[in-house]
């Protein structure tokens, strides 16, 4: 009886493998080689201090063609918002720092999945985690100190003259 059992799981497995289509095969070959020939390089963290900007993604195109691509992307919480595709160029042989739009919400620390989809849709790689600081407010309040520091200079420097008074020739 376990022979028999053997044979038919046997013949189970046979069957699913034959049943697979040539594309799905396909596929799975050329999602196997494309890691090495395309991909996002993972970075260090990347720190937002303005509620508008461009997340750097650093992508790398190691085959002889140029690659016209869409980076997806999608945050992990609602602190930033990003495009859920931006189409992108890598020229054949090359690494470029493709800018994904985002704007920022609130403040505080998130998760950004990337990845690289070709030209019909396909998955080729990812996807890779992009850690983002939020601080929003510093552009602000770094313009308002700096504004407020000229400002002193300028009162100080016309409370200088006037006590200085004109020299008598």
């Amino acid at each position: 009886m376990a022979k028999k059992t053997r044979f038919l799981a046997l013949v189970l497995i046979m069957v699913s493998v034959a049943s697979v289509p040539a594309s799905v095969v396909a596929s799975l070959g050329a999602s196997a080689e494309s890691p090495a020939q395309i991909r996002i390089v993972p970075g260090s963290e990347i720190n937002l201090v303005s509620i508008d900007s461009n997340l750097p993604v650093a992508i790398v195109n190691e085959t002889d063609q140029r690659m016209d691509l869409e980076l997806g992307a999608r945050s992990t919480n609602t602190k930033l918002e990003v495009p859920a595709r931006t189409a992108i160029t890598v020229p054949a042989q090359s690494a470029i720092n493709a800018e994904l739009p985002a704007t920022a919400v609130a403040n505080g620390q998130v998760e950004v999945l990337v990845w690289l989809n070709d030209s019909t849709g396909q998955r080729i790689f990812g996807p890779e985690t992009l850690i983002v600081n939020i601080n929003r407010d510093v552009e602000g309040i770094l313009l308002a100190v700096f504004i407020g520091l000229l400002s002193i200079l300028l009162v100080a420097g016309i409370v200088r003259t006037s006590l200085r008074g004109r020299p008598n020739d």
